[in-house]
C-alpha cells in the first residue's frame, strides 16, 4: 500500500524511490502527474527513469514530491500539487453545504 508524501531530488533524470514506493512503473495520468503502478520491475530496482517529457509533462526539473495514493502512487511537481491541494480546499471550503445536502 502507498500512503504519505515524500520529496525526492531528480539527478541526470533518475529519481530515488522511497523505500516503500518500488518496484514500480511509470504512466502517464489525467492530472499534471505522472501515475505509478505496481509492475514486474524487479523488487531490487530502487530507482527510476523519468524522461526529459515525463519532467516537463508535471513541470518539474530537479526536485518532485510522491503522493501514496493506497495501490499506486503518483510523481508531481512539488509547487504544483500545493497548489491543486489549495484549490481543492477553496472548493470544498466554497461548496461544503451543497455537497454535504446531496
Amino acid at each position: 500500500m502507498f500512503l504519505g508524501e515524500h520529496r525526492a531530488s531528480v539527478f541526470e533524470g533518475k529519481v530515488m524511490l522511497p523505500k516503500k514506493f518500488y518496484p514500480g512503473m511509470v504512466e502517464c495520468s489525467a492530472e499534471e502527474c505522472l501515475l505509478v503502478i505496481p509492475s514486474s520491475l524487479k523488487k531490487e530496482e530502487k530507482e527510476i527513469f523519468l524522461s526529459e517529457s515525463q519532467l516537463s509533462f508535471i513541470g518539474a526539473e530537479n526536485k518532485v514530491l510522491f503522493v501514496g495514493c493506497g495501490s499506486y502512487f503518483e510523481i508531481w511537481n512539488p509547487e504544483k500539487f500545493k497548489e491543486m491541494k489549495s484549490e481543492e480546499a477553496d472548493f470544498f471550503e466554497r461548496n461544503f453545504e451543497k455537497l454535504i445536502e446531496g
